[in-house]
């Protein structure tokens, strides 16, 4: 308001004035901080590495993102990883008589069994300690009945491997999980996080909603989508070559469960969805790795025509969405990502962060 106009205002009217003169200075920079955040929809199935892709993206600023309470209150976390998997084991092995010609171990398993989750102490008890030490000792545990329980595609056993490796560590009074063990340890998504992430020093910033597993759930998300940038999927290359899903997906592939929901979700009649641009997440490239060899491709998706090295494989995988959007008018980004590979995050929110605000819709793979 002109100065002129305001001196024949009464004290009462100067003082409503400058509250609105206030107000709208703060939506106006409230819309200007809005326009700087570019919204993101983060889908996938259960175990895909949503969580880990964004606990590690807090990693590529600073490696003091997880405070010392925070770390502390994720030790009860880590120990329930560690004795779901070794209980999956066992009753794997159960099922097929595996223990009846070995006595010494039944003692080790009656302690593991009886432990509940989620485990509220502060420490491994000595005596469960110990048991998970002799057991995950012994060959039949650690490749036998480790391998079945993979097989079914388990989501847990990824992280808890990595603590079972490291019990000596995890096993100390005084154990706080490492950054490491958090970005490893498996927190399935309940219902939507929405999470920002500063790339660069520019003031611009993603925002990631990540949704847990309810495409089928639309009328629960779709608020959240209405006025996004872009639809991320993320699928996990872990789950390639397991029989079964679990739950109430119990005797599906994994893999064709996430082509399923990701079609379901690129090929919706919804306003919100339709030429929004695409983030294709592909997580645990090394562990794809380690698979082909053991699992070749062909055995799940006959058309596929080798030869079985890695460049071929996740081609092959990457063109299997793709072909979900094919007539679409839409950019598809596609990433690889290697188990904490904090680098390769990094260079992805980067891309991501160019795409966004400086419009290079690029494919990009690392």
């Amino acid at each position: 308001m002109p100065a002129r106009k305001k001196r024949c205002q009464t004290a009462e009217q100067r003082l409503a004035t400058q509250r609105d003169e206030e107000i709208a200075q703060r939506l106006s920079e409230d819309s200007k901080s809005a326009r700087r955040v570019a919204k993101i929809a983060l889908f996938g199935p259960p175990g895909c590495g949503k969580s880990t892709f964004l606990k590690m993206a807090r990693l590529t600023r600073s490696q003091e993102v997880f405070s010392d309470e925070c770390r502390k209150a994720l030790r009860g976390e880590v120990f329930a990883n560690i004795i779901e998997l070794m209980q999956k084991i066992i009753a794997k092995l159960n099922a097929c008589d595996a223990f009846d010609d070995n006595a010494l171990l039944k003692p080790h398993i009656q302690i593991v069994l009886k432990t509940v989750t989620p485990y509220v102490h502060q420490s491994l008890a000595p005596d469960l300690l110990s048991a998970l030490k002799a057991l995950w000792g012994e060959n039949l545990i650690n490749e036998r009945g480790y391998g079945m329980v993979e097989d079914e595609g388990h989501v847990v056993e990824y992280a808890a491997r990595h603590y079972l490796n490291d019990l000596n560590r995890i096993g100390l009074e005084d154990y706080i999980p490492s950054p490491e063990d958090i970005v490893k340890l498996h927190q399935p998504t309940q219902g939507i996080q929405a999470t920002q992430h500063q790339v660069r020093d520019d003031g611009v910033k993603l925002m990631f909603f990540e949704i847990g597993h309810m495409v089928s759930e639309r009328r629960k998300w779709l608020p959240y989508i209405d006025n996004v940038y872009a639809i991320g999927f993320m699928v996990s290359l872990t789950m390639y070559g397991s029989s079964t899903g679990q739950g109430e997906d119990a005797g599906l592939s994994p893999f064709q469960l996430a082509l399923d929901e990701y079609d379901s979700l690129v090929n919706s009649p919804h306003f919100g969805l339709m030429r929004k641009p695409i983030f294709l997440f592909f997580s645990g490239v090394d562990q794809l790795k380690r698979k082909l060899p053991l699992k070749p491709i062909n055995d799940g998706f006959p058309e596929f025509k080798g030869p079985e090295s890695l460049n071929k494989a996740t081609n092959f995988i990457l063109n299997l969405f793709v072909k979900k959007t094919e007539q679409q008018i839409r950019p598809v980004h596609a990433y690889f990502t290697a188990s904490l590979d904090i680098m390769s995050v990094r260079n992805i929110l980067e891309n991501i962060h160019d795409c966004v605000y400086q419009e290079l819709p690029i494919p990009m793979c690392f």
